[in-house]
C-alpha cells in the first residue's frame, strides 16, 4: 500500500478540485469524521460533503477552544495510524491558502458564537467578539469627556480586564492545544511557544482595544444612572431642608417638654455619629472630643443651640434634627405604656419596641410611617437610637460584667430574640435593628473565647462553604439555572397575570354601580397587566443580557445604595449574600476576604439575577399601584428616578422585591415567625446547617429550604396543596388574611399559575427527553450528536431535576408517544432514584449529603473496627477536601493536556492517615503536588505513599473510569461522558442499577475492593458481553426475561471477580497474602469471628489475642 501524498501537494495544487479527486484524502477525511464527529459512512457517501465538514471541522478548531482540546485529547488516544491520518489532514488544512467565501464565513461566526469564552467574556461587560458593534458604540460617544475623568477611563479598563483576560487566556489555550495536537500527530517534536505567545498578545491586543470600545457604553450607563443619583440626591436634600424649616425648626425652638426631649435625641443622634466616625477611622481621637461621649452638653451647647450665633446648622445637622422631631412625635403618639417598672421612666426605645410587637391590627404603624413620610424619614434612620443604648446606662454592656458567661449568653440571647421579632414585625416597612446588631455583635466579640469563637465560624462555616463553590463550572451552572428559573418565573407572572386580569374584567361587568367592588375590580386588572408586563420582560431577559443591564436599573441601586436614602444596608446585605456563604460583612479583611474574591464570578452571575428580579418587582408594583406625587401618578420606575423621588418608593414595596429576589437565587431566609409546620422546620434547619457542627452535614442548608419550596409550589396540583404552610409568607409583608389556610388547596391566582407552569416545565423536559435521549439514556443523560458520547446535566438541573426524573418515567412508560419501542419498561422508577432526585438536587456544585452518604456506606453491614476506622477517615477526608474543591479546576485544565489527569484515581488505603490524606486531597493535581513534593527535597519514598493512587476501577470496563474532555464541564456546566459500550448500552437499556453491578464490599480493605472492582470489568468486556451475543440470550423476546438473563450472568461474575481477588493463591508477597488472609477472615460472620477468636485464647492463653499476631488463617480448614 503506498503512503497517501495530498498533504505534500505544492501549496498552489491544495485546491478541493485536487482534494476531491485524490481517495488518500478522501478515505482519511472520512475516518476522521466518523471517528471524531460521529459521522456515519452512509452519510459520507457525497465527496463534497466529506470536503465541506472537513473544512469546517477545522475551521472551528481554529476559533473556538473546546474543539480545539477535544481534537488534542481525541489524538492523544488514537494509535500511531490514526495519528498519521490526522497528522495529514491537519497538514493539509494549515497549508492550503486564504481561506475566504460564504460557508467560511458563516463556519468561522458559528465556531465563536458557539466558544464558551465568548459567553465568558460578554458575561462581564466584554464585547471583545463583537468587535463591529463595539467600535460604533464608541464613535457615537464623547472621548473627550470621558478622558477628561479620569474615574471613568479607569472604570473602562476595570470593565475590560475581566474579558480581556478571557480572550486572551482562550487565544493561547486555543493555539497550545493545536501545538499540542500537531506533536501528538507527530507534525512537530515539541509545542512552539513562539506562536502560543504571539496568539495570546494578539488576542490580548485585540481584545483590549474592541472591549474598551464596547465598555464605554457601560461608563455611558454609568454617568446617566450617577446624573440620576445627583438629582435624587438634590431632590432628598431640598424636601429635608423643607421639613426642617415647616416643622423641626418650630418644634426645636419650643420651650416645652417635647424640644427638651427632641434635645436629647439629638444629642444621642450625635453621639452615635461621631463615635461611627471614630470607628471608621474617618475622625482622629482628639476630633471625636471624649468630654462630648461622655455627656454630649458640650457638643450642644456650642453648636447645636447656636441661636442667632451666626452658626448655621449643616445639612447633616438638619437631617438629624428631623430624625430627632420624628421620634418626639412618635414618642407622643406612643406615650407611657403600661408594665412599666415603678419608679422609673421607660427609655423611648424600649416602649416603641414593646409597642410595635404589641401592635397586631398595625394601627400603630400606619401612624408611625405617617410621621417618618412627613419627616422625610425611614427605620433606619431611627436605628441610631436603638444602637445607642449599648452605650448607655441600663444596657446590656452595662450588666455583662457582673454576670456569668452562662448568664451573658442567655441574656445575649434574649436580646438577639427580641431583635428578631421586631424585624419581622417592620419587615414590610424596614430595619431598625442594623445599627443596635453591629454594636451588641461587636461588644459580645470581645473576649479571647469569643475571638476563637468567631474565627472558627469564619474559617469553618462561611469560609468552607464559600471554598466549596469557586469552580468555573458552578458559575456556569448556577447562571444557566438562572436562566432557567427565569423562563418559569416568566411562566409564574404570565399566567398570575392572565387570571387577575381576567376575573378583575368579569368583576367589573358584575359591579354595576358600586364604587368599591369596581375599584377592587380595576386593581385586580391593573395588577394582572403589571404581572404580564413582568413576565414579558422576564422573556426578553431585562437586565440579564450578559451584563448588558439598563440605566434605570443601575440608577436604582445607587439610589438605594447610597447611605443618605437610608436602605443601603439592606440592599449591601441582599447583593452581599451568596448562597449559604451567609452575609459577607467585613469580608474585606480577614479569612473571608479571599473567599469573596474567588467567588467573584459567582457573586457577579448572582447579582445579576437579584438585581434584574428586584427592579421587575419594583416596576410591577408602580405599575398595578402607581405613586401619586405631587398630584402626578408614577407608574414606573424610570419617571419616579428621573424626577428625584427614588425616597418616595413604598417600603413595602421595596420588602416584597428584596424577598422576591432572594427567593429567585434560592437564598430567603426568612422562615422564621411564619405560620406553619414547615416554617418552622425550614428555620431550625437553617440554623442548624449555619453551625460548625451541622455545616459539615449540610453545608447548602438554605439552599435545600429554597430549593424544596421551589420545586413543591410548582409540582402540578399537588404544589397548592399548603402542606405545614409551606406556601404561606409573613404576614408582615402579606398581611394577616393573606395566607392560605395550612393543609387546604391554595386556590390563589399565584398557586393555579404556579400549577401550570409546572406542567409545562413537565413538558419541556418531556421534550428534552425525546429529541436529545433514547433508549440508552437516564433521566439526567443528554446525547452529544458530535461525539457519540452523553452530557450528564444533573449538576446543571439542580431543583429542576425532578422534573426530568418524572419525564424520563413517562418517557419509558409510554414509547407509544414518542415511537421509540426499543425502551424496555423493566424497571420504571426506584426508591433510591426518586430520593436522589430530590436530596440529590439540593447539592450546590456537586456537593450535598455526600458526608452522610459516605460514612454510613463504609460502616453499613460490617461494623468492625477497621469499617469504622476506615469510614472516619473518609468522612474527615471529605470534610477537608471541600476546602479544595476549586483545585478541581486545575486538574480538569491538566486533563486537557495530559491523560494521566484524565485517569480517575482511588483514594483507598489501609493505613488511616494515608487513606485519610488521600481523601482529602483528591480534588488537588495529585501528579503535580508529587513533582513539587520532590523538588522541594521531601522524602520521595515516604511521600509517594500518599500521592501514588491506583486507578479506579469500572465495573464495567477494565480500562477504569476516566474523565472525559474535562475541562469541558468548567466551560458549559454539563459532564460529559465517553460512548457507552454495547455492554454498557444494553445495561442502561434494561435499567439494572449501577449498584447491581458492582461486587459485595471486601470489609476493612477498600483497595481490595477496588481489585475486585477492576476483575469485574474485565469479567464484564469479555464474558458477559460475548453473552450477550448468544443464541439464549437474543432468543429472549421479552425485555423482563432478558433483565434476569443477564443480571443472573452479572451476579455469577460478581462472584467470580471477588473470590479471585480473596484466593491466597494469587499472592506475589508474604505482605499481599497476609492481607489477603486478613480479608477473608473480615469477610466471616461476626458470630463466627468471635468464637474463632475465643478458641484461639483457650488454646495459646488469655494473653494472646488473634488479631494482634495476625493469625487470620487460624481453624480455616
Amino acid at each position: 500500500m503506498t503512503e497517501p501524498l495530498y498533504h505534500m501537494y505544492h501549496k498552489d495544487n491544495l485546491t478541493k478540485e485536487n482534494l476531491l479527486a485524490d481517495p488518500d484524502f478522501l478515505s482519511d477525511a472520512s475516518r476522521f469524521l466518523i471517528e471524531r464527529e460521529n459521522y456515519t459512512a452512509e452519510e459520507l457517501q457525497d465527496n463534497e460533503l466529506v470536503y465541506d465538514q472537513f473544512m469546517e471541522h477545522f475551521r472551528f478548531q481554529n476559533v473556538n477552544e473546546v474543539t480545539a482540546i477535544k481534537d488534542l485529547i481525541y489524538a492523544q488516544d488514537l494509535d500511531q495510524d490514526g495519528k498519521d491520518r490526522m497528522g495529514r489532514l491537519m497538514q493539509t488544512y494549515d497549508r492550503m491558502g486564504m481561506d475566504l467565501g460564504t460557508k467560511a464565513y458563516i463556519d468561522y461566526a458559528q465556531g465563536i458564537l458557539f466558544a464558551p469564552s465568548t459567553y465568558a467574556s460578554l458575561f462581564s461587560f466584554g464585547t471583545a467578539k463583537a468587535g463591529t458593534l463595539a467600535s460604533q458604540q464608541a464613535l457615537k460617544f464623547s472621548l473627550r469627556k470621558l478622558l477628561t475623568e479620569g474615574r471613568h477611563l479607569k472604570n473602562v479598563a476595570k470593565k475590560a480586564a475581566f474579558p480581556v483576560a478571557v480572550d486572551t487566556t482562550a487565544g493561547a489555550g486555543t493555539v497550545y492545544a493545536q501545538e499540542s495536537t500537531r506533536v501528538e500527530t507527530g507534525q512537530k517534536d515539541e509545542v512552539d511557544m513562539t506562536n502560543v505567545g504571539m496568539a495570546g498578545g494578539i488576542s490580548f491586543v485585540t481584545s483590549g482595544v474592541l472591549t474598551g470600545a464596547g465598555s464605554i457604553q457601560g461608563v455611558k450607563r454609568d454617568l446617566a444612572s450617577e446624573r440620576i443619583l445627583r438629582i435624587n440626591q438634590k431632590k432628598l436634600k431640598a424636601r429635608s431642608e423643607i421639613v426642617h424649616k415647616v416643622r423641626t425648626s418650630k418644634l426645636f425652638n419650643a420651650n416645652n417638654k417635647k424640644a427638651d426631649l427632641a434635645k436629647q435625641f439629638e444629642i444621642i443622634l450625635k453621639e452615635s455619629r461621631v463615635e461611627k466616625l471614630r470607628e471608621e477611622n474617618k475622625l482622629g481621637l482628639k476630633e471625636t472630643i471624649p468630654e462630648i461621649l461622655e455627656t454630649g452638653k458640650r457638643l450642644y451647647k456650642d453648636r447645636l443651640l447656636a441661636k442667632g450665633e451666626g452658626i448655621p446648622l449643616t445639612f447633616d445637622e438638619k437631617a438629624m434634627q428631623n430624625i430627632a422631631a420624628a421620634a418626639t412625635e412618635m414618642d407622643s403618639i406612643i406615650g407611657n405604656l403600661p408594665n412599666a417598672a415603678k419608679g422609673s421612666t421607660e427609655r423611648f426605645t424600649s416602649r416603641l419596641s414593646r409597642a410595635l410587637l404589641d401592635d397586631v391590627d398595625g394601627t400603630l404603624k400606619v401612624k408611625l410611617n405617617k410621621i417618618m413620610t412627613d419627616y422625610n424619614i425611614n427605620w433606619e434612620d431611627v436605628g441610631p437610637l436603638f444602637a445607642a443604648e449599648l452605650s448607655r446606662a441600663g444596657t446590656l454592656l452595662g450588666q455583662v460584667g457582673k454576670l456569668s458567661k452562662s448568664k451573658q449568653r442567655e441574656l445575649y440571647t434574649k436580646k438577639v430574640d427580641e431583635l428578631n421579632r421586631l424585624d419581622d414585625a417592620l419587615e414590610a416597612d424596614g430595619r431598625l435593628t442594623n445599627e443596635y446588631r453591629k454594636k451588641l455583635n461587636k461588644e459580645t466579640k470581645n473576649g479571647h473565647f469569643s475571638r476563637i469563637r468567631h474565627f472558627i465560624n469564619e474559617a469553618f462555616v462561611k469560609g468552607r462553604v464559600g471554598l466549596m463553590t469557586i469552580q468555573l463550572a458552578t458559575t456556569v451552572r448556577n447562571t444557566t439555572n438562572g436562566y432557567m428559573r427565569n423562563y418559569v418565573y416568566a411562566l409564574d407572572n404570565l399566567g398570575t397575570g392572565l387570571i387577575n386580569a381576567t376575573t378583575g374584567s368579569v368583576k367589573k361587568l358584575a359591579a354595576g354601580s358600586d364604587e368599591d367592588l369596581l375599584r377592587h375590580a380595576q386593581a385586580s386588572v391593573e395588577l394582572g397587566k403589571a404581572q404580564m408586563r413582568t413576565a414579558w420582560d422576564s422573556a426578553w431577559l431585562k437586565d440579564m443580557g450578559l451584563g448588558l443591564e439598563s440605566t434605570t436599573t443601575t440608577a436604582l441601586f445607587k439610589v438605594l445604595g447610597s447611605e443618605e436614602f437610608g436602605y443601603n444596608k439592606q440592599v449591601s446585605k441582599m447583593l452581599r449574600e451568596l448562597a449559604d456563604i451567609g452575609e459577607m460583612t467585613g469580608a474585606e479583611t480577614g479569612l473571608l476576604k479571599p473567599v469573596r474574591f474567588l467567588n467573584g464570578l459567582n457573586t457577579m452571575s448572582d447579582n445579576m439575577f437579584k438585581r434584574a428580579i428586584f427592579t421587575r418587582e419594583l416596576n410591577k408594583a408602580l405599575r398595578s399601584n402607581p405613586l401619586q406625587i405631587e398630584g402626578r401618578a408614577y407608574n414606573n420606575l424610570n419617571d419616579l428616578l428621573k424626577k428625584g423621588y427614588g425616597n418616595r418608593l413604598r417600603t413595602k414595596d421595596i420588602a416584597l422585591a428584596m424577598e422576591e429576589a432572594l427567593d429567585f437565587t434560592y437564598q430567603r431566609g426568612g422562615f422564621r415567625g411564619v405560620e406553619g409546620n414547615f416554617n418552622l422546620m425550614a428555620d431550625n434547619f437553617i440554623k442548624f446547617g449555619s453551625t460548625v457542627f451541622g455545616s459539615s452535614f449540610v453545608p447548602f442548608p438554605r439552599f435545600m429550604v429554597n430549593s424544596f419550596q421551589f420545586m413543591y409550589k410548582h409540582a402540578p396540583i399537588l404544589g397548592m396543596y399548603n402542606w405545614g404552610g409551606i406556601r404561606n409568607r409573613s404576614t408582615a409583608l402579606v398581611g394577616k388574611d393573606g395566607n392560605p389556610a395550612i393543609n387546604s388547596f391554595d386556590l390563589s391566582p399565584e398557586a393555579i399559575a404556579q400549577s401550570f407552569s409546572g406542567m409545562a416545565l413537565l413538558y419541556t423536559m418531556y421534550q428534552a427527553r425525546v429529541q436529545f435521549g433514547d433508549e440508552y439514556t437516564t433521566a439526567y443523560e443528554y446525547k452529544d450528536p458530535n461525539s457519540g458520547g452523553t452530557f450528564d446535566a444533573r449538576a446543571m438541573l439542580g431543583p429542576f431535576a425532578p422534573y426530568a426524573l418524572a419525564a424520563d418515567v413517562i418517557y419509558r412508560l409510554k414509547p407509544e408517544w414518542h415511537g421509540n419501542e426499543n425502551v424496555a419498561r423493566t424497571r420504571v422508577l426506584g426508591f433510591r432514584e426518586s430520593v436522589e432526585a430530590i436530596t440529590g438536587s439540593f447539592g450546590r456544585a456537586g456537593t450535598g449529603l455526600y458526608i452522610v452518604d459516605g460514612i454510613m456506606n463504609e460502616i453499613q453491614g460490617g461494623n468492625t473496627d477497621v469499617d469504622i476506622e476506615r469510614g472516619l477517615a473518609k468522612f474527615l477526608g471529605n470534610y477537608f477536601n471541600t476546602f479544595f474543591v476549586g483545585a478541581g479546576v486545575f486538574t480538569d485544565i491538566l486533563g486537557s493536556f495530559d491523560p494521566e489527569y484524565r485517569t480517575l484515581k482511588s483514594n483507598a488505603d489501609v493505613n488511616f492517615w494515608e487513606y485519610f490524606f488521600k481523601q482529602t486531597t483528591r480534588s488537588l493535581p495529585m501528579d503535580a503536588v508529587s513533582d513539587l513534593g520532590t523538588a522541594a527535597g521531601l522524602d520521595s519514598e515516604n511521600f509517594s505513599l500518599y500521592t501514588e493512587r491506583d486507578r479506579l476501577a469500572s465495573p464495567t470496563r477494565g480500562s477504569g473510569v476516566k474523565r472525559y474532555h474535562p475541562f469541558f464541564k468548567q466551560l458549559t456546566g454539563f459532564t460529559p461522558r465517553e460512548e457507552k459500550t454495547f455492554i454498557e448500552k444494553e445495561i442502561a437499556r434494561l435499567q439494572l442499577d449501577y449498584v447491581e453491578l458492582l461486587p459485595k464490599r471486601i470489609k476493612g480493605d477498600q483497595e481490595l475492593s477496588n481489585d475486585a472492582l477492576q476483575a469485574m470489568g474485565e469479567y464484564v468486556e469479555r464474558e458477559v458481553a460475548n453473552y450477550i451475543f448468544s443464541d439464549e440470550y437474543r432468543d429472549e423476546k421479552s425485555d423482563i426475561g432478558k433483565k434476569h438473563m443477564l443480571k443472573s450472568q452479572i451476579n455469577r461474575f460478581k462472584t467470580l471477580a471477588r473470590n479471585q481477588v480473596l484466593d491466597p493463591a494469587g499472592a506475589t508477597t508474604e505482605e499481599e497474602l497476609e492481607r489477603i488472609l486478613q480479608a477473608i477472615y473480615m469477610t466471616q460472620k461476626y458470630a463466627d469471628r468471635k468464637y474463632k477468636e475465643q478458641k484461639y485464647k483457650e488454646i495459646y492463653g488469655d494473653d494472646r489475642d488473634l488479631r494482634e499476631d495476625g493469625a487470620w488463617d487460624f481453624m480455616s480448614d
